[in-house]
């Protein structure tokens, strides 16, 4: 259901291949699929280390990496051009957004597992799509809204599917232990 949901926000109504969204929204998906896969496989390393100590590498790793594929863009770019309301903005990004998006991120693969919180990723397309308008004054179609909400359905069914599960679990559980 949210697979569907996705395409439908990233295709924008338009499901031919090709036009001027084509790339950002291989991006897009591709993002989505990259980020499930990286919180999957996260879930050993954060046993070992904190989220903190683990969201440092990983941004490290990350900015390394960005740095290497940036350093044409960073050559040229002119640094005092960009006043206080860049480098505040930098600073918000680099702090808030990704610092501690990141730290929460990994303290719910911690705490909840990779499989439960991965399923939360797949809001990345709703959230896109609602900045996209806010701040880029793109507009949103009725299809992208059905699929906002074909996602939304579907991280609640799913996650009421796991938290039933669980219940189940621990029911059987405490039967087995009162019986005994």
């Amino acid at each position: 259901m949210s697979v569907l949901g996705i395409a439908l926000v990233t295709a924008s109504g338009d499901f031919s291949l090709g036009g001027s969204t084509l790339f950002g929204d291989i991006m897009l998906v591709s993002g989505t699929f990259f980020y499930a896969l990286y919180t999957l496989k996260s879930k050993a390393l954060l046993a070992k280390y904190s989220p903190p100590q683990f969201s440092a590498w990983t941004m490290t790793v990350g900015a390394f990496a960005m740095t290497i594929v940036s350093l044409r863009q960073l050559s040229v770019q002119d640094w005092s051009g960009l006043g206080v309301a860049g480098w505040g903005g930098l600073a918000f990004s680099a702090v808030l957004a990704i610092f501690l998006g990141n730290y929460i991120w990994n303290n719910g693969i911690r705490k909840l597992g990779s499989a439960r919180t991965a399923v939360y990723n797949n809001l990345t397309p709703v959230t896109a799509m609602i900045f996209s308008s806010v701040f880029l004054r793109e507009m949103i179609t009725w299809l992208q809204i059905a699929g906002a909400v074909l996602i939304i359905l579907g991280v609640s069914l799913t996650r009421r599917a796991k938290i039933s599960s669980r219940n189940r679990e621990q029911k059987t559980e405490e039967g087995l232990h009162g019986q005994s």
